[in-house]
């Protein structure tokens, strides 16, 4: 089980912050090799480089993170996307439990 744990060092191309995911319990490991990277979400390659393992190699990692917020059935989530500076998608409305990336050229 590999997680990205890496400091941000101003190699995002777009200026996403890259935290740390550690625990007690977890070692972290980097390897010194050229890893492959997804062209279309241009991670950078000293995120890629760097993960945290089990300390006891049987062990579960467990990571939660709060965040979800459930409306209520009457409520609408909805945004504006912007694209430097454009209006592209003037009422979007995000599927629940669902991602979904916009590329822009």
């Amino acid at each position: 089980v590999r997680i990205w744990t890496s400091g941000v060092d101003g190699a995002d191309v777009f200026d996403r912050i890259w935290l740390p995911c550690n625990s007690e319990n977890w070692s972290q490991i980097r390897t010194d090799n050229s890893v492959d990277n997804d062209i279309e979400f241009k991670v950078p390659e000293n995120v890629m480089a760097t993960a945290s393992v089990p300390t006891d190699p049987d062990a579960d990692m467990n990571i939660s993170r709060p965040g979800i917020q459930e409306l209520d059935p009457i409520d609408t989530r909805e945004f504006k996307v912007m694209y430097n500076g454009r209006l592209i998608i003037k009422r979007f409305k995000p599927r629940t439990f669902y991602t979904l990336s916009f590329i822009q050229e």
